[in-house]
C-alpha cells in the first residue's frame, strides 16, 4: 500500500495518475530537468502530479551531478511557494519566481490597486514582495526572457527533434535511466553545435567562456 500519493498503476508501481498535456489521463512521471543554456545539469522524475514541492529535490540533483549550487534559480510559477522561498531563501540562493496570482497582482498594480489578504501570512506577503520587486526590475525581466529560451527549447527538442515522448521501461529506476540517456544524447548534440560554432567564428573567446562555465571548466 502507497502511502505518499493517493493513485498508482498495475503496469508500473511506481507511476502516478496523470492528466498528460495531450489531454488524456495515463500513468506517468513528472519529469523535472534544469538547464543551463540549454546544457541539462541535472534529472529527475517525480510522482508528484504538480511542481510545487520539487525545487529542493532537482536543485540536489544538480548539485549531486555538478559538485556547485546555483547562485540564481529561475522558474515559472508552479514552483512559487513558501516553502519553496524558504528554502532557497535559506540556502541563500537569489529566486526569480512568480507566485500564482503574480500576473493578477501585477495587473492591479498597474491601474494602482493593491489587495490586502484577510488574514495575511506575512512570511509568504515578505516573499511576494520580493519576487514583485526582482521580477520587474530589468535584470528580472532579463532572466524570465532567457527562461523561456532555455528550458523549453530543451523538453522541445528531446520530445520533437529526438522523439522521446513516452518510457519504453516500467518502474522509476528504469526510467531515470532512460530519462538519463536522453538527456546525455541531448547534451552531446548542444554541445557539439557550441564547439562547431566556436570553430566559425573569428574571436570565440567570450563564447568559449561561457561554454566553459556551463560545463564546470570555469568559475562563473
Amino acid at each position: 500500500m502507497r502511502l505518499d500519493r493517493n493513485s498508482f498503476a498495475t503496469a508500473d508501481k511506481d507511476a502516478t495518475v496523470m492528466f498528460m498535456k495531450e489531454g488524456y489521463v495515463a500513468p506517468g512521471y513528472n519529469a523535472q530537468l534544469a538547464t543551463e543554456h540549454q546544457v541539462i545539469l541535472g534529472y529527475g522524475l517525480y510522482s508528484n502530479r504538480n511542481d510545487s514541492a520539487l525545487m529542493q529535490p532537482i536543485l540536489e540533483e544538480v548539485e549531486a551531478r555538478t559538485g556547485k549550487i546555483p547562485q540564481i534559480v529561475v522558474a515559472d510559477a508552479g514552483y512559487g511557494n513558501k516553502a519553496t522561498y524558504r528554502y532557497l531563501a535559506e540556502q541563500k540562493i537569489h529566486a526569480f519566481i512568480p507566485y500564482t496570482n503574480y500576473l493578477r497582482d501585477k495587473a492591479l498594480r498597474h491601474h494602482g490597486i493593491s489587495t490586502i489578504p484577510l488574514s495575511p501570512d506575512i512570511e509568504l506577503e515578505g516573499y511576494k514582495a520580493t519576487q514583485h520587486l526582482r521580477l520587474e526590475s530589468p535584470m528580472g525581466k532579463t532572466l524570465m526572457d532567457r527562461r523561456r529560451e532555455d528550458v523549453e527549447p530543451t523538453f522541445g527538442n528531446i520530445k520533437r527533434n529526438l522523439g522521446f515522448r513516452r518510457f519504453l521501461l516500467r518502474g522509476q529506476t528504469k526510467c531515470e535511466l532512460e530519462l538519463g540517456l536522453i538527456s546525455l544524447a541531448h547534451n552531446l548534440k548542444k554541445i557539439r553545435k557550441r564547439v562547431v560554432d566556436l570553430c566559425r567564428w573569428d574571436d570565440g573567446r567570450m563564447k568559449t567562456r561561457e561554454l566553459g562555465q556551463v560545463l564546470g571548466f570555469q568559475n562563473a
